[in-house]
């Protein structure tokens, strides 16, 4: 999937979900204002979006339900309110991939796919073994835009199978922007359901 369509991909999940686009419409509007307890908690208290979401800690998405990915963006918590995940294997590849999005708008998109090995470990953008063994992206729609990948790393702890095994791992990436800014992913965790062979 192209860049540029993820950022769209992100934004459509999220207002899909969540109907929050706007992020800022007044207390109790939309489904996140509707939600109590975690889900209350990750809108910031009802305000339609207006606070960052809430830490790894208390981070539950909406969908799939107990779907869990947050992360530190230059150190304000984030946490998907939607989530998909895709891991699919076939004797050419091992293929995960994580999208998800926050109620204020923000997204990410994690791709990792093994051409040699099943996936499990650590993998980091820069440094993998080739486009012929592995490939790793990280795409952000962050506070900072338009943002370039300078670096991140993957940890895999379990790539996850439809209907048993979650996918389970952490990251980290270092983006900086046109205009010089710079983003630092930190604390990247991820515990969500999968789709996929």
């Amino acid at each position: 999937m192209a860049r540029q369509t993820y950022l769209v991909f992100i934004c459509a999940l999220v207002m899909a979900a969540a109907n929050c686009g706007g992020g800022g419409s007044g207390g109790g509007a939309g489904a996140l204002g509707a939600q109590t307890g975690t889900d209350g908690a990750q809108a910031g208290g009802g305000t339609g979006g207006g606070k960052h979401d809430a830490a790894a800690g208390s981070c539950v998405a909406l969908s799939p339900a107990g779907a869990k990915l947050s992360w530190e963006d230059n150190g304000a918590p984030e946490c998907a309110v939607v989530v998909t995940a895709s891991h699919t294997t076939n004797p050419s590849q091992d293929f995960l991939e994580i999208v998800g999005g926050t109620s204020v708008g923000l997204g990410l998109a994690i791709t990792v796919a093994s051409y040699t090995s099943a996936l499990g470990g650590s993998y980091n953008c820069k440094t993998d073994a080739g486009a012929a063994s592995l490939y790793v992206d990280f795409v952000y729609t962050g506070t900072v835009a338009p943002v370039t990948l300078l670096d991140c790393t993957v940890t895999v702890t379990n790539p996850g199978k439809s209907g048993s095994a979650n996918a389970v791992g952490t990251f980290s990436a270092t983006f900086t922007s046109s205009g010089g800014g710079a983003t630092s992913i930190t604390h990247g965790t991820f515990d969500t359901p999968v789709t996929g062979v």
